[in-house]
């Protein structure tokens, strides 16, 4: 899985699944 976000909080659920 790429990730986007490396680095930020994730805030919700749905974030995990398409980070």
């Amino acid at each position: 899985m790429g990730k986007k976000k490396a680095g930020r909080p994730r805030k919700n659920a749905t974030a995990r699944r398409n980070t």
